[in-house]
């Protein structure tokens, strides 16, 4: 009864995100493409820079503008450009206003801001401050490294470290994800539980979760992690089981009616995938697996088997995206996982070091640069390897709705007959 239920509900949002779909490309499609506007609003996204691009949002409409002056979420701009219709290679539709003129509002800037905005703008304030702390005691990419993995910002990344974290297949690690989630939520768990009762303890990581989700750029990968957080810390809390791909579905059927074009969206793909592996194929390969435990350790078992369900459920979404994939990422993957948290863990301690004392952010740079100059060597090694790459020319949908269907059918037979083997 329940599934049925459940599958009536998943129909009537389908429906639902079809009518907002439609209605956002309408949106799209009825702004004139090539005419001159002007646009006075604030910026709704933390500007980034890509080469010598600074890339930011003012509303809807994305802005390519020169490295600098530097602006900032919350300014006040005033803008004229011409509107320019782009189609992504993922297909999805975009406005930009490519090299406009900008005048900074200097008289109401940050007026817009209140309540929530202002908490969001001290917040990126805050991540401005700790990536340019980072950048003052590290080089690159050390720098950029130990920013990406706390914060999910490459900063100034050198293009060829930035190339061979792609061609490893670990360029996923400098992205704000579950993992970071994770940590943080485990972290405030862990000190709060200590002097709160956890009916109060919860509510302060749900805020935890949050407020990190907002500092880190709040990408589709994070979001989508901090609502299933949101989700298991509130089972938790009202004493509810928590079902790992039930919150999956949930979380992406919220994430697509809130954002419809986040269909097109490869970072939003590629987290839903590995999600999807992580939770579904690593049992199945653990059981699989599980007889090299006592030759390589459970922990090693385990690890493999988290790469190897998150690589396998985003392959196809590589090759279609990028026509290329590592055949080595598993193995890089593997040899890397012990320092991700270490590296975590010093950026953390770094960070809030920073707003304390420099002269203790100098000490424990020191013992940072060992983990973070690792995995730069590691990462710089492998991609020096012969034929580490698989390319290929095209793939088609047909392919890809292929591949998933069998490894649908795989994960319920290896599940069934688990179930099977329990019974007996």
């Amino acid at each position: 009864m329940r599934i049925y239920l459940f599958s009536i509900i998943l129909i009537l949002l389908a429906g639902v995100w079809l009518v907002r779909f439609r209605s956002t490309i309408d949106s799209i499609n009825s702004m004139p493409d090539g005419e001159r506007v002007r646009i006075r609003g604030a910026v709704t996204s933390q500007p980034y820079q890509i080469a010598s691009n600074q890339i930011m949002r003012v509303g809807s409409i994305s802005v390519a503008t020169e490295a600098f002056p530097r602006y900032n979420y919350g300014d006040v701009v005033l803008i004229v450009g011409t509107l320019v219709k782009r189609v992504t290679d993922s297909g999805s539709p975009q406005i930009w206003l490519m090299y406009p003129n900008i005048q900074l509002v200097q008289a109401e800037r940050g007026l817009r801001l209140t309540g929530v905005g202002r908490f969001v703008s001290a917040l990126h304030q805050t991540r401005r401050r700790i990536v340019s702390q980072f950048g003052d005691l590290f080089p690159e990419p050390q720098a950029s490294l130990l920013s990406g993995v706390l914060l999910g910002v490459r900063g100034r990344m050198p293009e060829q470290f930035s190339r061979a974290l792609r061609r490893t297949g670990t360029l996923h690690i400098i992205v704000a994800s579950g993992y970071n989630v994770t940590v943080v939520a485990g972290v405030l768990a862990s000190v709060l539980v200590r002097f709160l009762s956890r009916r109060w303890a919860i509510p302060l990581v749900l805020v935890g979760i949050g407020a990190y989700t907002l500092m880190a750029g709040a990408d589709p990968p994070i979001v989508r992690a901090a609502i299933m957080g949101t989700l298991l810390l509130a089972g938790q809390f009202f004493g509810r089981p928590y079902h790992g791909l039930w919150a999956l579905v949930l979380t992406a059927a919220v994430m697509l009616l809130l954002s419809p074009l986040l269909v097109f969206d490869v970072g939003f793909q590629l987290s839903l995938a590995a999600t999807f592996g992580i939770l579904a194929l690593r049992p199945v390969i653990v059981r699989g697996i599980e007889r090299f435990a006592r030759f390589f350790g459970r922990e090693a078992v385990e690890g493999l088997s988290v790469t190897l369900g998150a690589q396998l459920a985003v392959l196809p979404i590589l090759l279609m995206h990028f026509g290329r994939v590592s055949w080595l990422s598993p193995v890089v993957n593997l040899v890397v996982a012990f320092v991700v948290p270490i590296i975590m863990g010093m950026g953390g301690l770094l960070a809030l070091a920073s707003f304390l004392w420099s002269g203790l952010a100098d000490i424990l740079a020191l013992f940072s640069w060992v983990p973070l100059t690792f995995f730069v060597e590691v990462i710089s090694w492998f991609d020096r390897l012969p034929f580490g790459t698989l390319t290929v020319s095209s793939v088609s949908w047909w392919w890809v709705v292929g591949y998933y269907a069998v490894m649908g059918w795989w994960v319920w037979h290896s599940s069934h007959r688990g179930k099977e083997a329990l019974a007996r």
